[in-house]
């Protein structure tokens, strides 16, 4: 029984490989067999979830390696990359902000999606907005945007559904026709 007791203070301890010597058919040695097969699963599910989270540390190292391509890619595009919640803007790109009359994306996110659409577009827009928060994708199709300064931009437009930040949003993709 001490030598149980022993195996069972060494498994407590992570020894996972521990096994009891059983000798007989006694009950200590019907108790040293069941303590053997519960240290025999225990040290297979110990090897599972240690495997288990090595193979999650390189997945989330991959993840962080495609968030600063993708970033990367966005704060360098030469359209304009605007995501918005169907009412607010959420972010923008440095070409999105320039293409709206910014100088930096803090003068367009927070601001309503409809405030940079010109009225001659604006019903247009609303009708892509409602399909692309429904969950629909939008092809490309030339609106007229207004700027920071209440001139008009003629540009060509996709949107998709998109996830920002955990929430349902809608990504946009715009250019320069004009």
């Amino acid at each position: 029984l001490g030598e149980v007791s022993r195996a069972a203070a060494d498994l407590a301890d992570g020894d996972y490989g521990r096994r009891v010597l059983v000798r007989g058919r006694d009950e200590l040695a019907s108790l040293g067999m069941s303590f053997n097969s519960m240290a025999e699963q225990v040290e297979a599910a110990a090897l599972d979830l240690q495997t288990r989270a090595h193979e999650l540390e390189a997945t989330n190292l991959e993840l962080r390696e495609s968030e600063v391509r993708y970033r990367r890619l966005v704060e360098l595009a030469p359209y304009g990359m605007l995501v918005h919640d169907g009412e607010v803007v959420l972010f923008v790109n440095p070409t999105a902000a320039a293409l709206l009359g910014a100088s930096e994306s803090a003068q367009v996110v927070g601001r309503r999606v409809l405030d940079f659409v010109h009225p001659q577009s604006r019903d247009a827009v609303v009708e892509r907005l409602a399909r692309n928060i429904g969950g629909a994708a939008t092809p490309r199709m030339e609106h007229k945007l207004a700027r920071l300064d209440g001139t008009s931009i003629d540009v060509e437009t996709a949107g998709i559904p998109f996830t920002y930040r955990g929430r349902p949003a809608v990504q946009v993709v715009f250019r320069d026709v004009g």
